[in-house]
Formats: structure tokens, C-alpha cells, sequence
């Protein structure tokens, strides 16, 4: 007998295309058995019968690019700017900035420091960050930044830069940085927000970020955080490596660290060892910051190439330690210079090791403008796992006050970017992820955007776009094996939605809601009560490798 039936449900198993069932039986919290109708007798086969009522089932779902510890801060003491209201972007102007944040600030204690992310520079009339002078009117005496939607531009009060050793009054700082700058600290900035962070905040953070996975169908997240170079000095990692494991989804830690020697006391609590993202292992920036590197100059700026972070020479060393170690590697590359070089580094390490088939199963995360050599090099050659998101690409393309690639970018740099298409034909794993907190944790809108792509001819189908979502996230983590896809021997992690997917206008995907959430066959509820109760429910849950 089944622990659990799952009966009257469009059971997609996404293990090949069209494959539907009609009735799952769990045991254990495995899958036991699929049916392609509902048995008859069905009460005599589960301890509990589960009438799914003609809802879509599909495998749970995964985001493999999450900062997860600045999420949850950013949920606590910021807020996004740039929103979409009524189809179209607001706000539209600095004034409309002040109104938001003031708002905001006034429910926020004064000396609690503030983020406001997700800023559409583009898409404001003034075609700026607002400056220091204009923060500090705003927000009087307060500890302010601001971010672009990337994530790579910023904007301080003259607090903040006070906070992190900047004279703004003697150097005539009108408070913008960009990580070409000398004086830009990626430590120091978001410091800023992490140093002194009350504990209940912090925990107040987590839960709703684990809640508005749960709500969205996500069973997996795959966690870049950490934004020093110890754990011991990095209180979110240190949080992440104590406690990520009594989570009730599944986590897959990747510790932004460069020298990983400093992670071997830690390697008890990892699954496999994994390491790389954001932050320490950015090989360039963002094109919103006109940071991202690239062989030709950014419109309006013929001396602007873009700025490699990370030196090859550097790159190669870290890297080359941690593969020898055993590790999985993954790294930040935007622009078709940072690839490029990202690709010299991965190619000589493989080829030195013998290892073509990539059995570590390195990644690029975002690998956004590739050359097709690029693209016949990371995949055809070196079968490089690419973690894009694809939903920015959508935004980018389909609100006119936005248009931050056509913009910025030579018409030929604009039409490389994300070939999803091409990376599927060479047979490349693409991973579906959102780089929350830089985008919304709604898996939705980066499904739409490899549906609904702005070049029609690199988008994907929605098997496709789901299989981003499943199979290729638990691919990433060398767990596909065990979940990823609804078949007999794996776990029953799965969702169940009451539109299906798969008959709804492609129009509409992006509108798409999950009614409920399980893993290994129970229903995940959303996490209540405040954030003491939250911590011991922590303290007392079993622990799970990360």
C-alpha cells in the first residue's frame, strides 16, 4: 500500500516531452509507481488519497542561481524601486524615487541601515542613480545606498560613504560607485547592510524568503552567498553553514570564497564540495553599470571596453586549486571578453586534467553575450554548465523605457545576447535560476522569458523552458539521479498548479501560479509564527547536508 496516492491529476514527468500519467503512488517519499489512468480502487491502495481534480503536476522546482543571505536581508531593510505597474515602469522620474523611499524609511528605525535595489536607470528621466546631495535631503542623516537592477552600480548617502572611509566633502564624491572605481569595496559596501545585523531581522529575512520559495514551487535553491574571503568573518555564511541544512528545501551551498583551503572545516556539512558565484568570483560586471567586458566600446563611451575583475592570471590560480580539490566551480561572466577569458581558464584545467567531459560539471553563471566560438568551445567542446536569466532579457526588450542592452550595446553585441537556443541544439545544459535578490524569486518570469525570448529564434519551448527548472538544476548538483523528474525510484518532489503550462497562451506563463508545494510526498506549508518560534524550530529540525 501507497503512503500517499495522488489520483484525477495531468502528471507531467518531464523525463522526455508529452509523457503524461495520470496517478502517482509515494512511499517513503519515493515515487513507487505512475499510473496512465487512476486505478479503480484506489481508496484499498493509499493510506491517504490525494484527488488532485484535473490539476497539472510537475516536478518541483528548482532556481540554481539565488543569493540567498542578501535576499533575505534586502526582504528586511530594502526594497525594489523599478516595479511594473500596469504595464508599464515605475517610477519614471528622482521624484517618484523620493516619494517611494520616504515612505519606506518612515516604518524602518532611523539608525537601521537602507537598500533600495532593482533601479532602471534607463528608465528615469533624469538618467542617473540619484546623487549624494539628493539622498541625503531625501533621507536626512541615514545610511542609504542604492543599486541599479544589476546589481553593479550603486549610489551612498554621505553617511554610508562616510561608513565605509570615503571623504565625500574633500574628494567632491557625489556619492556614485561602479566596480571599476578604485575606491569601490564589495566588503565595505554591502557591509554596510550585513555588519551588525540584528539577529530577529535576519531571521524575520529568512523566513519570508523561504516562504516566497515555497509559494512560488521551488524545492532547490542553490545558495551563492558570502562576500568575504573567511566564513569566520562572514556572519551570513557562517549562518548559512550552521543552520541552511534544517531548511525545509533542499540547499546546494556555493561559498563566493576564493581560497578554498579555507573551506575545509566546513566540508562535512556539503553534500559535494562546491564554490564560486558573485563577488569574489566575478570575472567582470554588468552592462547596466557598463562594467561587463566586451572587445568593442560602449555606445557614447569609445574609451569604456568594460572592466575584467577578476585577472586571468589570478582567476586561473583559485580556480586550478579548487578543481584539484575537487571542487565545482562556477563564476560570473557577462560580457564576450569575461567569457572568453573565464574560458581560457576552464579549458586549460580540463585539458590539463584530461577531463573534456567536465565530470565536475563547471558552470558560467550568466554567460550573456557569447561569440559562437564561445558557444561552440563552453558547450560543444567543454560541456560548461550556463545559469542565465532569461526574465531580464524579456523586461529589457518589452518595456521602451528600459531598452538598457540597445542603449548601451552595438546593435551586433545586442543580438548575441542568451542564445538559448543555440546552447539546446549543441546539447548544453541550461540552468533556470532569478539571481534574486536582483530579480523576483518567481520562477515564472524567467520561464516566460525563454518562451517568449526577444529573439524569437533562441527561444525555447515550455518542456524546454521547465526542463531549465528541474532536470538541468538537479543535473548542476550531480543529484538528477535522485530528483529533478517525476520517475519511479525518485523523491516526490513536486507542485501542483491548476492551469497547466503547457495549454496556456505562452502569453500567459508569466501569470502562473502554484496552489501547492511537496517534498518526498508531503505538503511544504508556509512557515509561521515570529522569528524566535522560527529559531527553534530550526535548533530542534534534523539536519541535512548543504
Amino acid at each position: 500500500m501507497f503512503d500517499t496516492l495522488i489520483v484525477n491529476a495531468k502528471i507531467y514527468s518531464l523525463e522526455k516531452e508529452g509523457e503524461i500519467f495520470s496517478a502517482m503512488g509515494v512511499k517513503d517519499g519515493e515515487i513507487i509507481q505512475l499510473f496512465e489512468k487512476s486505478p479503480e480502487n484506489s481508496r484499498n491502495l493509499g493510506k491517504k488519497i490525494i484527488d488532485a481534480k484535473g490539476y497539472t503536476v510537475l516536478p518541483g522546482l528548482i532556481d540554481s542561481h539565488v543569493h540567498f543571505m542578501m535576499s533575505a536581508l534586502i526582504c528586511e531593510v530594502g526594497t525594489p524601486i523599478s516595479e511594473i505597474v500596469k504595464g508599464k515602469l515605475q517610477p519614471t522620474s528622482l521624484s517618484g524615487i523620493k516619494e517611494k523611499v520616504q515612505v519606506f524609511a518612515a516604518k524602518k528605525s532611523p539608525k537601521q541601515a537602507l537598500i533600495f535595489t532593482n533601479v532602471i536607470v534607463p528608465s528615469i528621466a533624469e538618467g542617473h542613480l540619484p546623487y549624494r546631495e539628493q539622498i541625503d535631503e531625501w533621507l536626512p542623516g541615514r545610511i542609504a545606498m542604492f543599486s541599479t537592477i544589476d546589481g553593479h552600480a550603486f549610489s551612498l548617502s554621505t553617511p554610508a560613504l562616510e561608513k565605509i572611509g570615503i571623504d565625500p566633502v574633500a574628494r567632491n564624491h557625489n556619492g556614485i560607485l561602479t566596480e571599476d572605481m578604485p575606491e569601490f569595496d564589495a566588503e565595505k559596501l554591502f557591509g554596510l547592510i550585513t555588519d551588525n545585523f540584528p539577529m530577529k531581522s535576519m531571521l524575520n529575512g529568512i523566513k519570508n524568503t523561504l516562504n516566497e520559495a515555497i509559494r512560488f514551487g521551488i524545492v532547490d535553491l542553490h545558495c551563492l552567498d558570502g562576500i568575504k574571503n573567511k566564513v569566520e568573518e562572514d556572519s551570513g555564511l557562517k549562518f548559512m553553514f550552521k543552520f541552511a541544512g534544517k531548511f525545509p528545501l533542499y540547499i546546494h551551498l556555493y561559498p563566493q570564497i576564493r581560497d578554498v583551503s579555507g573551506l575545509d572545516p566546513y566540508l562535512t556539512s556539503m553534500k559535494s564540495p562546491r564554490v564560486g558565484g558573485c563577488f569574489q568570483w566575478e570575472v567582470d560586471g554588468a552592462v547596466g553599470a557598463r562594467t561587463a567586458a566586451f572587445y568593442e566600446p560602449y555606445i557614447g563611451e569609445p574609451e569604456n571596453f568594460g572592466t575584467i575583475l577578476y585577472p586571468k592570471d589570478e582567476l586561473s590560480k583559485y580556480a586550478t586549486q579548487a578543481y584539484r580539490k575537487g571542487y565545482q566551480i562556477t563564476a560570473h561572466a557577462i560580457g564576450t571578453r569575461a567569457i572568453d577569458e573565464l574560458l581560457d581558464v576552464y579549458e586549460k584545467i580540463l585539458e590539463d586534467n584530461s577531463d573534456l567531459a567536465n565530470k565536475q560539471r563547471l558552470r558560467i553563471d550568466h554567460f550573456e553575450f557569447p561569440s559562437k566560438a564561445a558557444l561552440d568551445r563552453a558547450i560543444s567542446k567543454l560541456n560548461i554548465i550556463v545559469v542565465p536569466q532569461p526574465g531580464f532579457n524579456w523586461i529589457n526588450y518589452n518595456f521602451s523605457s528600459m531598452k538598457m542592452y540597445e542603449k548601451y550595446l552595438k546593435p551586433e553585441i545586442v543580438a548575441l545576447q542568451n542564445p538559448l537556443r543555440s546552447i539546446v541544439e549543441r546539447g548544453g545544459i541550461i540552468c533556470g535560476s532569478t539571481d534574486s535578490p536582483i530579480q523576483s524569486l518567481n520562477p515564472f518570469l524567467q520561464i516566460h522569458g525563454m518562451v517568449n525570448f526577444p529573439i524569437e529564434t533562441e527561444s525555447l519551448s515550455v518542456y524546454e523552458a521547465f526542463r531549465t527548472y528541474t532536470y538541468n538544476g538537479a543535473y548542476a548538483t550531480h543529484s538528477e539521479k535522485t530528483r529533478g523528474t517525476l520517475a519511479v525510484g525518485k523523491w516526490a518532489d513536486f507542485i501542483m498548479m491548476e492551469e497547466n503550462p503547457f495549454t496556456v497562451a505562452k502569453e500567459s506563463i508569466i501569470d502562473l501560479k502554484v496552489n501547492s508545494t511537496y517534498i518526498k510526498g508531503k505538503i511544504v506549508n508556509p512557515i509561521k509564527g515570529g522569528p524566535w518560534k522560527f529559531l527553534m524550530q530550526l535548533l530542534f529540525s534534523k539536519n541535512k547536508k548543504i
